[in-house]
């Protein structure tokens, strides 16, 4: 219910960053073209959660060609464009922002025992435990590029409030932390980049059983409901006079 409209949104964003980066090798406008039509279906299929990968999209293309005048010049006009379109939406989506909250989002998003993405997808452990072995000086544009579409994704829900007293961040009813899925075949891109570069005892003691349980764990996720993690638990809790319902505090429950 929750889970599916991610896989379609992810598939068609990261096949556009692909085109982009099939343009640059071939100087072929076709894969351009592709790029566009890939973005725009995910967008019209899924919310405007969209918006937060512009930025990243557009360093990318613009990273990958830099000597490219007349590019340079089209992403400025798509970009004044699209700040005069959505600019109340921009304004809007910075007030509803909440600094106060970024700790704990942050920290349920990468640290938390209930939605930490690490758990849900134990191969990313790779990047903090060999980010030394990352050969940055052949992949720039997606380095760049990259963290910046994990920075806007994480600080983004981090922050974000659906009301109130309501933050967002986790997702809600869902398996693992579903609005950052999307950094996940990104992040995994650097990842294979560093397992070529690892010693056979590094790949065999570390990098193989990290593979073996995150099958383990998508085996969980794909034969049992995701309404599991809520069996037994009280709809909502009060801390004072603080009320947090399931959605809340499970969130952080192994």
């Amino acid at each position: 219910k929750f889970s599916f409209p991610h896989m379609l949104f992810i598939s068609f964003m990261f096949f556009a960053f692909y085109c982009v980066k099939r343009f640059s090798q071939t100087r072929r406008i076709k894969f351009l073209l592709f790029a566009g039509v890939s973005f725009c279906i995910a967008a019209v299929g899924y919310n405007m959660s969209y918006l937060l990968v512009v930025p990243a999209l557009f360093v990318y293309l613009l990273l990958l060609n830099p000597k490219n005048k007349k590019l340079w010049m089209i992403v400025g006009v798509f970009i004044i464009g699209g700040m005069m379109r959505y600019g109340s939406i921009i304004i809007g989506t910075l007030q509803v922002l909440d600094s106060r909250t970024i700790i704990e989002g942050l920290w349920g998003f990468l640290l938390s025992p209930g939605k930490s993405i690490f758990l849900y997808s134990p191969p990313l452990l790779i990047l903090p435990l060999f980010w030394h072995k990352f050969p940055p000086k052949r992949l720039v544009p997606e380095l760049i590029s990259f963290s910046l579409l994990g920075a806007t994704y994480l600080l983004f829900y981090a922050s974000a409030k659906l009301r109130v007293d309501a933050y967002i961040w986790h997702g809600g009813m869902a398996w693992g932390p579903r609005y950052v899925a999307l950094l996940i075949p990104f992040a995994m891109l650097l990842v294979f980049h560093i397992i070529r570069r690892l010693r056979r005892s590094a790949k065999f003691f570390i990098w193989y059983p990290l593979v073996i349980i995150g099958l383990f764990v998508q085996m969980l996720g794909t034969t049992s409901s995701y309404l599991l993690q809520y069996r037994n638990l009280p709809y909502n809790i009060f801390i004072g006079p603080l009320e947090l319902i399931w959605y809340d505090y499970a969130s952080f429950i192994p």
